[in-house]
């Protein structure tokens, strides 16, 4: 299997996770993710899924499959859906595996992504003392590597000046 995380990588990030209040941003894309699985008809794969605060938020009418490689519960490697999702995770991928992650994303999409990404710095530093987003990017940076994995941008959500945050939806 194509590496997607280093094992010290790995460690931190479950560090980071056990303190709490880490991978907990996916319940704020609800809206967004709701009519891409067709109101729970189609199948959702919530990859890098940290607290499984989506599948929270969507509730029961959907089916959610929660993947996050820095999670013992969640890292089993998960089978194509038809919707999946990656939402604040994309920053956080060692720069030296970025292809392998979005690879394995575009794998693993059988219709639409939803990608949501952090354009800035985070405010939590690793045990090693980088900050927690590894890998930031320009927009059009982000566009060319996804483009690059065969993905079609069908809908993005611009960046504001004052959220440094750009979404799109992938077929």
């Amino acid at each position: 299997m194509t590496q997607l995380i280093t094992d010290e990588y790995r460690k931190q990030n479950a560090a980071l996770h056990a303190e709490g209040n880490y991978g907990i941003s996916g319940a704020r894309y609800r809206e967004q993710v709701r009519p891409l699985a067709d109101w729970g008809r189609h199948e959702i794969l919530d990859y890098g899924c940290g607290s499984c605060t989506l599948a929270h938020a969507l509730g029961p009418a959907y089916t959610v499959h929660n993947y996050d490689p820095a999670l013992p519960e969640h890292s089993d490697p998960p089978e194509p859906c038809d919707i999946v999702t990656c939402t604040d995770v994309l920053e956080h991928i060692e720069p030296d595996l970025m292809d392998n992650v979005i690879a394995d994303i575009r794998r693993l999409t059988k219709d639409k992504a939803f990608i949501a990404i952090a354009l800035a710095k985070s405010s939590r530093t690793l045990d090693d003392g980088r900050n927690a987003h590894l890998s930031l990017h320009t927009v059009e940076e982000w566009r060319t590597m996804l483009e690059k994995h065969g993905f079609r941008i069908i809908d993005e959500k611009p960046t504001h000046r004052t959220v440094n945050l750009w979404w799109c939806v992938l077929e």
